[in-house]
């Protein structure tokens, strides 16, 4: 485990350098001119005579220094945009096991791999060990940033409907999509891997052959399944338990076996080799057909565009659909940034934390959320050959300028919408959050990878394990709505994608080409999304008791950076603090934070324990059905890592930071 020293790479704001990327670092010169001007002097010492004797002496020379320092400044310029940083490499992984983030690590630093190679290996790794949120049966989408190129590549690796598809979803085997984890996986290595793709198996391997310690959220997602007779699960619940001897998992040698053949094989095996042949012949047996060529052989990861969007001097970008947490969470803070312009809010008493003020920008979110998770609820599969164009359209209708400034013009600051003037979200989005999770790695050389990942609408997925393979598959076909709306698309259909609220989410600087850059993931579903609105809202705007904090270890502590107030007539029109200066994420992520809950037509807010009592009530004032949480179990797990120039950071809460690895 790495020790509290190893830790610093927490701290906001960084030490090595400054928001305007001048150098800190004694390795090299704050001023380069004064190293030419060093150079004259040591040259008149040399020469030993008077430089000014003759004019056509110093024209030379001057000459040659203007010549050397253009080449210097030169120099200078392609290492700043082009090279290497000038600090120590290190970096930072997030995880729901920390026994995965810790082999990711260990992968970095003993065998050189890079944050892509770190992921797909902490992912395998969940893969064995968290199969309540993960397997080789599962989906995924997939992210990386790289540095040189300020690029971002994305890879939608979700799972799609089979070519036949069932009505019968009380038959677990017609719940089952083609998973599409493992071929989103090689073409993530394929265009970003650095080392061999074998080598990325052996941690997982290792873990299927020797067993491992059950996790925690593992244990206590077993006992409430095995105790739910009508859970598709139920029964691998229930085997699972058995195999379990003081709080460990013995091997799981079928498994390894599947790991070493892809390992060996890549993902031909599992869409158009044994182990696709295994799943095809264990559906077959209960009654749900497939076919090898059509449905796995098929199967395709797609490269969307990102969408982009912005708030308080940042730009944010997300999945598109069908990863509609990304549509949700982006459209959500550029339609605030709207709000904040159109109806500036006083930002010293923001800043203050005065309750009325503060209560205005709470319920500013939590409107903008209830009519945006009613807008993506109208979205599907972009790549459908019946809706896909019909689809691509709405999305892009619902993020067009023209489209926003009809939603903000809805949201009041005195009141709520009710019933049908929120439009009408898809309930669906609102049940199962404990079904997906996430992996964030980055490094300081290059790359910031994440992944989201499911195994569908169940814990568990569907309960399904392929025999031979000990591949657990997905339950994705109930992510399909179950009683759809006139204007929705997201119905089944053979080969089509369902929706999936989450999404990773980028931000960076609008203007600064070395400023924040950042990948920020959740579990939760479309609460983890909105929790994400929230605490980039309160890192943007610096909200009461958020400020980049020292101490070691970069998580909330007594001693507070002071911060300069804003002026009593700055408003959220022109307020952006944190682009010229520290993110304070990790006090963001201690803030409370409110969840929305579906009840009929109409959303209850529920508070965290902590919360602030006085917004709350003024929340109530404003029209809003307000719960008071007694407890903050279903909290989800948000993180953000990702770098502030040239220094690596992680902004991890508590609870997280245990599954955490960094060096």
């Amino acid at each position: 485990m790495p020790r509290k020293s190893d830790r610093e790479i927490l701290v906001d704001p960084p030490s090595t350098f400054d928001l305007h990327g001048v150098s800190k670092s004694p390795s090299i010169p704050k001023n380069p001119t004064c190293t030419g001007l060093q150079t004259f002097g040591r040259l008149k010492s040399w020469l030993g005579g008077d430089l000014s004797s003759t004019s056509n002496q110093l024209r030379d020379i001057y000459i040659s220094i203007a010549a050397c320092l253009a080449a210097i400044s030169f120099a200078l310029l392609l290492t700043i945009f082009f090279g290497p940083p000038q600090v120590t490499p290190h970096g930072f992984l997030v995880s729901d096991f920390s026994s995965c983030s810790e082999l990711g690590k260990k992968l970095m630093i003993s065998q050189g791999g890079n944050a892509v190679d770190a992921l797909i290996s902490i992912v395998l790794c969940l893969s064995v060990t968290r199969q309540d949120i993960i397997s080789l049966g599962g989906c995924g989408a997939f992210w990386v940033h790289k540095r040189d190129t300020d690029s971002n590549c994305l890879f939608d690796a979700m799972c799609s409907s089979p070519g036949l598809i069932g009505n019968d979803l009380q038959n677990p085997a017609q719940t089952v999509s083609v998973p599409g984890l493992v071929a989103g996986l090689k073409a993530l290595h394929d265009e970003y891997g650095y080392i061999y793709w074998s080598d990325l198996f052996h941690p997982a391997i290792e873990r299927a052959e020797q067993g491992f310690s059950v996790h925690p959220d593992l244990k206590a997602s077993l006992e409430k399944v095995a105790a739910n007779k009508s859970h598709p699960a139920f029964r691998f619940a229930n085997n699972y338990i058995s195999a379990v001897v003081n709080g460990t998992l013995g091997p799981q040698l079928e498994l390894k076996k599947t790991l070493k053949t892809l390992a060996a094989d890549g993902d031909k095996a599992f869409y158009n080799g044994s182990l696709g042949e295994s799943i095809v012949s264990v559906l077959s047996s209960h009654n749900v057909v497939w076919k090898m060529v059509k449905d796995l052989g098929t199967y395709q990861v797609r490269k969307p565009q990102h969408i982009e969007l912005g708030l308080a001097g940042f730009s944010v970008y997300g999945f598109p659909t069908p990863f509609i947490g990304g549509t949700l969470t982006t459209s959500v803070l550029a339609n605030l940034d709207l709000l904040n312009h159109q109806r500036p809010l006083n930002a010293r008493k923001l800043v203050q934390g005065e309750a009325k003020e503060l209560s205005i920008l709470y319920h500013r979110l939590i409107e903008l959320n209830k009519l945006g998770s009613a807008q993506v609820s109208t979205l599907g599969d972009p790549y459908d050959s019946e809706e896909g164009k019909t689809v691509a359209d709405r999305e892009k209708n619902l993020l067009s300028l023209s489209a926003r400034k009809k939603t903000v013009e809805l949201v009041k600051d005195d009141r709520v919408l009710r019933g049908t003037e929120c439009g009408e979200p898809d309930p669906l989005l609102f049940v199962a959050p404990e079904t997906n999770t996430f992996v964030l790695t980055v490094e300081s050389n290059m790359l910031i990878a994440s992944a989201a990942l499911t195994l569908g609408g169940t814990t568990f997925g569907s309960g399904i394990v392929t025999p031979n393979t000990g591949i657990l598959l997905n339950s994705a076909q109930l992510l399909f709505s179950s009683s759809p709306t006139s204007s929705s698309a997201n119905i089944a259909a053979p080969g089509r994608r369902p929706l999936l609220p989450t999404s990773p989410i980028f931000f960076e600087t609008a203007q600064q080409k070395c400023g924040h850059r950042f990948l920020a993931a959740s579990s939760g579903g479309i609460r983890g999304m909105m929790d994400i609105s929230q605490v980039l809202t309160s890192s943007f705007l610096y909200l009461p008791n958020v400020s980049c904090k020292g101490g070691g270890d970069g998580q909330s502590s007594d001693q507070t950076v002071s911060k300069k107030l804003p002026s009593t007539s700055e408003t959220t029109a022109t307020y952006n603090p944190a682009v010229d200066a520290c993110l304070p994420l990790n006090d963001s992520l201690t803030l409370k934070r409110f969840s929305l809950e579906l009840s009929g037509r109409e959303f209850v807010v529920h508070l965290e324990p902590g919360f602030n009592r006085a917004i709350g009530e003024e929340l109530k004032k404003i029209g809003h059905n307000v719960v008071y949480d007694t407890s903050a179990e279903l909290r989800p797990k948000v993180a953000a890592v990702g770098w502030t120039l040239y220094t690596t950071i992680g902004g991890v809460e508590k609870k997280t930071l245990d599954d955490s690895a960094w060096f």
